[in-house]
């Protein structure tokens, strides 16, 4: 950076190292036994004053409350490869403790896999979970359904979280999904291991790496990720491929080496808007399980080529914000297997169902096809026909039995709901207890959003993972509930154009969680609080909209 002073930026000391690595322990299991702060101390000190090691570590102590435990872990941590010369070794030796204390492979395999997006890429955390499917690391243990598969994904993020492997990204008002992000160590960390530290340096290769791969190593490769790195023209041809992800790439790229690729199973070519042809080669990856040619923005009229039939092994296809050719009827009538189909715009993850456009495929033959697809458990399309509505809603085979809608509701995360004036309230939300993101709009009868006395209560715990609330030109709006809700997880709230909501179902202890409340200056000015003090202890969480 040619700066003008360079000086070392030292280690913390001792006493400092102690006090970080016993804040991440926790207090509740330094207390549990009486020799457990001594064996922190020797931890600690093996940390070497490493910050990121002392959060890691630490972390992954967190809860460990048995001393045999804590005297097992100090010797492990003590054989890791502290007087190697190479620093990458130095310090990873300590991180990959964390990792090794892991509860299983499916976990480790998740945490790798992590390290194939970019340094500080913000990672989608339903994208990660899609791709986590598609490699096969959930429902090892036991046959479990796609749901179930979603919901130990879930957990394996707050476990790695919990530990410091991975961290969440800091969202703002205007983005409506949850992502996490890994720190720039642990994703070398995490590439070291994935490599068999280091013993097969280009088994995974990431980014730029992948545009020069020297062609005597192309046999050792088995995944490639590039996402940001601009300037492939061909596919390397990598006999024992198993993951490509290929995006942003120019329309003239060579796809022709995918016929050699027996072994890949997992095909990422999203975000490619410049693409309008996919290759035939395609068609030749008989062993393919996931493909996704999801774009993220636009819409783009993409040309199937039909020997995407003889996928038969295919299990997820994701084609979102993708207008498809009429061969595509043709294509599914193939794909057997297939259990997880997104098509069309906006195709939502956790049993959601969406209506818009196919391209101009006719509904009804589409539904049809889709009939025939015996192990589809997740589907996502849009319809803009009535005919093709109905078709649906009478379908035996793509609907949940209408006794158990409340099954259909619990795996909701995302709701949006535009321009339907025949809803007066939406209480039947209240069957959706992992709803995470809410946005209503242009729905010109709703009153009153959630009802109270229809079997509603805040001890039932209304919205507990609610975290973005979105209302926007509900004209007649005028409650959200009748009382304030406890709402442990909401972060952003934005009203716009409901001016006659008069008040929020907030208390003072809200501001704990909320970020922020995004809405007019007049509106936020004008509404109402049981107890004045919420309002004040709210508005600095506020931010003015104003409405062009």
């Amino acid at each position: 950076m040619q700066a003008d002073k360079k000086f070392k930026v030292e280690c913390s000391s001792e006493e400092e190292a102690f006090a970080l690595f016993c804040k991440k322990v926790g207090e509740g299991t330094l207390n549990s036994n009486v020799d457990i702060p001594r064996q922190a101390k020797k931890m600690a000190k093996e940390c070497r004053g490493l910050p990121l090691a002392l959060v890691t570590v630490g972390s992954a102590m967190s809860g460990v409350r048995n001393v045999v435990s804590w005297r097992q872990a100090k010797n492990e941590l003590r054989r890791n490869p502290w007087i190697a010369s190479d620093l990458e070794k130095h310090v990873f030796g300590v991180l990959k403790f964390s990792y090794d204390r892991l509860p299983d492979e499916a976990h480790k395999n998740c945490f790798l896999y992590c390290a194939v997006y970019p340094e500080d890429y913000e990672i989608r955390v339903e994208d990660l979970i899609d791709r986590w499917i598609g490699e096969g690391f959930l429902g090892k243990t036991s046959k479990k359904s796609i749901y179930d598969m979603r919901e130990e994904g879930h957990s394996i993020i707050e476990k790695l979280k919990l530990c410091c492997l991975v961290e969440d990204v800091i969202a703002d008002m205007f983005q409506w999904w949850p992502t996490i992000k890994m720190h720039d160590v642990m994703r070398d960390m995490a590439l070291w291991i994935a490599c068999d530290e280091d013993t097969i340096s280009d088994k995974v290769v990431v980014e730029e790496h992948a545009l020069r791969l020297h062609p005597e190593k192309r046999e050792l490769v088995q995944k490639i990720s590039v996402i940001r790195a601009a300037g492939m023209r061909l596919v390397p041809p990598c006999p024992n491929l198993v993951t490509l992800c290929l995006q942003n790439l120019e329309d003239n790229v060579d796809f022709s080496n995918l016929q050699i690729m027996s072994k890949l199973k997992v095909l990422d070519l999203s975000n490619n808007r410049h693409i309008k042809h996919l290759p035939a080669e395609i068609g030749m990856v008989i062993n393919l399980e996931f493909l996704n040619l999801s774009l993220s923005e636009v819409y783009t009229q993409i040309q199937l080529p039909i020997e995407l039939k003889n996928l038969e092994k295919l299990k997820v296809l994701l084609m979102k914000d993708t207008f498809t050719s009429s061969n595509i009827l043709e294509v599914l009538e193939s794909l057997k297997q297939l259990q997880i189909l997104r098509l069309g715009y906006g195709g939502r993850v956790g049993g959601s169902m969406s209506f818009g456009e196919v391209g101009n495929i006719q509904e009804e033959s589409l539904i049809d096809k889709l009939e025939s697809l015996a192990q589809l458990e997740e589907l996502c399309i849009n319809l803009k026909t009535i005919k093709g509505i109905h078709k649906l809603l009478n379908s035996t085979k793509l609907q949940v039995p209408s006794n158990n809608y409340t099954c259909h509701f619990e795996v909701l995360r995302e709701v949006e709901i535009n321009g339907c004036d025949s809803l007066t309230h939406l209480t039947w939300l209240k069957h959706a207890q992992l709803l995470e993101t809410l946005q209503v709009r242009n729905c010109n009868s709703i009153v009153e959003l959630v009802k109270g006395g229809q079997g509603v209560s805040v001890e039932m715990d209304l919205f507990p993972h609610l975290t973005f609330l979105k209302l926007s030109f509900l004209v007649r709006l005028k409650s959200i509930y009748n009382g304030a809700l406890p709402f442990h997880s909401l972060k952003f709230i934005m009203v716009v154009g409901c001016d006659h909501l008069r008040k929020l179902p907030l208390n003072s202890s809200s501001k704990d969680t909320l970020i922020q409340i995004t809405g007019e200056r007049e509106w936020w000015n004008n509404l109402e609080w049981d107890d004045p003090s919420t309002g004040d202890s709210l508005d600095s969480k506020f931010k003015s909209f104003v409405r062009v």
